[in-house]
């Protein structure tokens, strides 16, 4: 199943709209994969790597110890266009040694290749429920044993849930909505809440100007101010959970995107786990 939404256009429109919820949220989203990267690899993978806007960040962190010479790293990324962006970034990066390649889809990876690290930034909260199951399928099955998979995801806490969903919506379901691209972030029609029958269609079939988006729910988060960022989920994702290898777990939101009105209550934002 491809979806059809176009979101190589659309990334840089998102970049710019989430750098006006939070300036600096891509910067905290770098510190926060380098923090959680804290072993040696020998082999990495990208999974979902875009235009390769990690390769300079987290991979050259996990490097800086030991060097690059040996090391290999790989990206999937199905969308021609953007492959090409991230052969380009990888080429770029100064690690003499690494090695890099960029392939469209894991079908086209070494036989047998396992991997030390696997890294899945921003791409599962844009899947159907079954899409998302097999790509965290799949980066398990590409692991090797004691190996380390981070994923990034939008979340919601259940305020969250019962302030912006549907109405009928329970507290501890994810919520679906469809952001609109050309409206600022702060304007009322930038987020339409959907069903998820809604938000499937939506990654299925695309809508010109529309990017959907599935936030996690991490149940209730209460932070004294937005300088408390990052803080730790308090409760695990069943969809991420039961993926759950990685000892100790880590999993921490490193971006409020929206407050309640007390200025205390998270209702969304942006997490990274440790699977």
């Amino acid at each position: 199943m491809k979806n059809k939404y176009s979101y190589p256009a659309a990334e840089v429109i998102t970049d710019q709209l989430e750098l006006a919820m939070d300036p600096y949220k891509l910067a905290r989203e770098r510190l926060s994969i380098a923090c959680a990267i804290q072993f040696e690899w020998k082999t990495a993978l990208d999974l979902g790597c875009g235009i390769g806007r990690y390769f300079d960040t987290a991979f050259q962190a996990a490097c800086a110890g030991g060097g690059a010479s040996g090391r290999k790293l790989y990206g999937v990324e199905p969308d021609a266009l953007r492959r090409m962006q991230a052969q380009s970034a990888a080429e770029a990066t100064t690690l003499a040694g690494l090695e890099t390649k960029i392939v469209a889809s894991t079908d086209e990876l070494p036989a047998g290749v396992k991997f030390d690290l696997i890294l899945c930034t921003q791409v599962l909260g844009h899947l159907t429920k079954i899409q998302c199951d097999q790509l965290l399928n799949t980066g398990r099955g590409l692991l090797r044993d004691g190996g380390v998979m981070l994923c990034s995801v939008p979340v919601v806490t259940r305020a969250g849930v019962a302030a912006l969903a549907l109405h009928g919506h329970d507290p501890s379901d994810d919520y679906y909505f469809s952001a609109k691209l050309d409206v600022s972030p702060f304007h009322p029609d930038y987020a339409r809440p959907l069903s998820l029958m809604q938000y499937e269609s939506l990654v299925v079939d695309g809508a010109a100007g529309y990017l959907p988006v599935r936030c996690f729910n991490v149940g209730d988060v209460l932070i004294r101010s937005e300088a408390c960022c990052p803080v730790n989920v308090p409760t695990w994702p069943m969809p991420l959970a039961r993926y759950l290898v990685a000892k100790p777990a880590y999993a921490q939101i490193y971006s409020f995107h929206r407050l309640a009105d007390d200025q205390e209550t998270v209702l969304l934002g942006d997490a990274i786990f440790r699977l």
